[in-house]
């Protein structure tokens, strides 16, 4: 009797416990659901406030409102963030300090802003005993729930127009919760967990767990790993999750819009990675098969290449490995990441890049060859300071590598010409402008096929910049004003017939001719009919720089 009545007590105990648990369990997915909607209606309002589209006093006031009406909330949690060890409240309470010395209505105020909402978002979850799991279940619940509704927005043949504002702030900002989910204490494995389980969102989950596993650093390099050693995903997707990763380098590019400050460690790893990466043998065979090997010369598109370049420092001995192997495309990898790597910044290590590509430049790989120009253009760049001594001897010793260059371009069967923007660079630094009459030929069929260009529609603006180095070189060879005079007529005559001179363009035209006059050349009436059309333009012209002497020298090259 005694014994029936004790199980009778314990199954009622366990019944009462089990339903206060599952209750709790309810109220606290409940309790969140709302601290969520709340976090996205906020977020949306703040988005509109700091519209770029508003400005003056309007934009000042309306920024303050946000910040006046989120910041008592956001205060009221920093006390509890102190005292406490674990990341987020740390960074709460320091970004919360250094907000105080901002000015609210600056553009740069509204990442600030949206990561102390979701921070002190995540440190209310934690002091209310709303867990991980919690929030898991509700990511998996919002994500079906909205596939059920709308379909599956990953996938090519959804219709991203029917998105609004307030759906991609729910998608892309917060993540389905997600944007909370990483940030709390065992988020980073419940993130993984969640990328694993799904089907239909598998990829839109697979850009969230990178883009963000990059702002948390080393804690979310787990989330990279998952993500790009993905063997059901497969190299290509890495590829470009890679390129991804690469974009968020080139910054701002964290998670909320700020600066991305990345550790030497957490590079360290991922330059590891994305090296092993671009060493992958079947990566490597399947590029050697198509055009260029891949390399696409007219657009910037990023992948592991741009990302190892990017890197910086960290990555100069993974860039010297590949420049220095015999594999041909590990040497277009080191090449690509060259053209991604920060000469200015690092003087030092580009010398030590450029030691090793120099030999490159001059092999009969055209592909090879390409790459290797282009990382001398990022050599000659001129910022407005004299090339350093060293730097200008680097450029003396591959100058004559680069021309060559460009003259097998011309004849490269396919190749129209290669254009480059050295030599403007060279030019206008002013030491080295005499070593450029090798390029001048194809600079006069930049000149040319630009017109050429314009003849046949396309939107084409003066190539002013090889017509003054063309200029510059006439006295010293005649026929470059032989082979280019059609083109620059052609322009000029162009810009008359439109009645929209550029008073600011026609001393191009001008120096051009008072050179080839110069060197005894004799103009045609093609281009006297046309100068005569021009000074009489000249006469009306009220912001023509330098008036009486434009006219002077028209009037010299007329008669």
């Amino acid at each position: 009797m005694r014994t029936t009545k004790m199980l009778a007590l314990l199954v009622l105990v366990l019944f009462i416990v089990g339903f206060t648990s599952s209750a709790n369990a309810q109220d606290s997915s409940g309790e969140f659901s709302i601290l969520m909607d709340d976090l996205v209606t906020r977020i949306i309002a703040v988005e509109n406030a700091y519209n770029p589209g508003l400005i003056g006093s309007l934009a000042r006031t309306s920024r303050l409102e946000a910040y006046s009406g989120n910041w008592p909330d956001i205060e009221s949690i920093i006390p509890e963030a102190s005292g406490r060890t674990d990341s987020n409240s740390l960074k709460l309470w320091m970004l919360a300090e250094a907000s105080r010395s901002m000015d609210p209505s600056a553009d740069g105020f509204l990442p600030v802003l949206e990561e102390l909402m979701v921070r002190a978002l995540v440190l209310r979850c934690e002091l209310r005993g709303i867990t991980v799991g919690t929030v898991m279940a509700y990511i998996r619940a919002r994500m079906a729930s909205f596939v059920a509704d709308r379909g599956n927005f990953a996938h090519p043949s959804f219709d991203s127009e029917t998105l609004t504002a307030g759906d991609n702030v729910v998608i892309y900002f917060a993540g389905f919760g997600l944007v909370v989910l990483v940030h709390m204490e065992g988020g980073v494995d419940s993130a993984i967990e969640i990328y694993r389980e799904s089907t239909e969102l598998r990829g839109y989950l697979g850009n969230q767990l990178v883009f963000r596993g990059v702002d948390l650093d080393m804690a979310g390099l787990p989330m990279l790993e998952a993500v790009l050693n993905d063997p059901d995903a497969g190299p290509m997707i890495a590829e470009f999750y890679y390129g991804m990763v690469a974009g968020k380098l080139v910054g701002p590019g964290s998670q909320f819009g700020s600066e991305l400050v990345l550790s030497t460690e957490f590079k360290n790893a991922l330059a590891d990675m994305v090296l092993g990466h671009i060493r992958i043998p079947e990566r490597l065979e399947s590029r050697l098969e198509v055009e260029y090997y891949g390399v696409d010369f007219t657009n910037t598109v990023m992948g592991p290449e741009s990302l190892l370049g990017l890197l910086g420092p960290i990555a100069v001995p993974g860039i010297v490995s590949l420049l220095s192997s015999n594999v041909l495309m590990e040497q277009v990898s080191g090449l690509e990441a060259m053209r991604w790597f920060d000469q200015q910044a690092y003087p030092d290590d580009i010398a030590t890049l450029f030691g090793h590509s120099e030999p490159i430049m001059g092999t009969v790989d055209f592909t090879l060859a390409v790459l290797a120009m282009e990382a001398f253009e990022a050599d000659a760049r001129y910022y407005g300071e004299p090339y350093v001594d060293a730097r200008r001897g680097r450029l003396q010793l591959n100058l004559p590598i680069w021309c060559d260059l460009l003259r097998r371009a011309y004849e490269h069967e396919g190749v129209e010409y290669l254009s480059s923007t050295a030599w403007l660079d060279i030019y206008a630094e002013g030491s080295m402008v005499d070593q450029l009459e090798c390029a001048i030929p194809m600079v006069v069929e930049v000149v040319n096929s630009d017109w050429a260009g314009q003849q046949s529609g396309e939107e084409v603006y003066l190539p002013e910049g090889e017509i003054e180095l063309v200029t510059y070189f006439i006295p010293a060879n005649t026929i470059f004003f032989d082979d280019s005079q059609v083109a620059v007529l052609g322009f000029l005559e162009a810009e008359l017939n439109s009645g929209d001179v550029n008073p600011f363009r026609v001393w191009s035209y001008v120096n051009y001719l008072d050179a080839a006059v110069s060197s005894g050349i004799i103009l045609s009436d093609e281009w006297l009919n046309a100068l005569v059309r021009l000074d009489t333009w000249a006469e009306n012209a009220p912001l023509l720089i330098n008036g009486d002497e434009f006219n002077a020298l028209l009037d010299e090259l007329i008669w």
